[in-house]
């Protein structure tokens, strides 16, 4: 039997390139929700209100993570 020290190169490639394609799928994501919030037909105190916090919160919160 053969030991294995430290992680497997391959593996770490392996999660690499889906922890990108996560990431890049949230972005699309952001984008897609950000862009359809704008066009809303939203309009009032509750819909600027909801539209701030998704900008200054969840969006950023998304971008970071991404």
């Amino acid at each position: 039997m053969t030991t294995m020290y430290g992680a497997d190169p391959a593996e770490l490639q392996r999660m690499s390139a889906e922890m990108q394609h996560a990431g890049d799928r949230l972005t699309e994501v952001r984008a897609t929700l950000s862009a359809r919030l704008r066009e809303r037909a939203w309009i009032g105190v509750d819909g600027d209100g909801f539209l701030d916090e998704w900008t200054n919160r969840h969006e950023r919160g998304l971008s970071t993570v991404a």
